[in-house]
């Protein structure tokens, strides 16, 4: 199930509405879900957005590494020999 949640940037007053798929992770981001709102620093490097931690946990389910998943779409492609 697809959910929405909203951003925002008090400094600069903007906000964002991003959308949050649970197919992957459902443990996941049921306990982000339960804990809102939160409220973190966001530190920007460069074009990335970081967070401090938060205190939510869950455990760890479907895993997958962005070099992972880019070994698996080259191959699924068939660039790759």
């Amino acid at each position: 199930m697809e959910k929405h949640i909203q951003i925002v940037f008090p400094q600069s007053k903007e906000t964002v509405l991003i959308k949050v798929d649970d197919s992957q992770s459902p443990n996941t981001v049921k306990a982000i879900l339960d804990n809102l709102p939160i409220e973190v620093n966001i530190n920007k490097w460069v074009k990335e957005l970081y967070t401090d931690k938060t205190l939510i946990r869950a455990q760890e389910e479907n895993a997958k590494s962005e070099y992972y998943n880019l070994i698996v779409k080259i191959i699924d492609n068939k660039i790759m020999p």
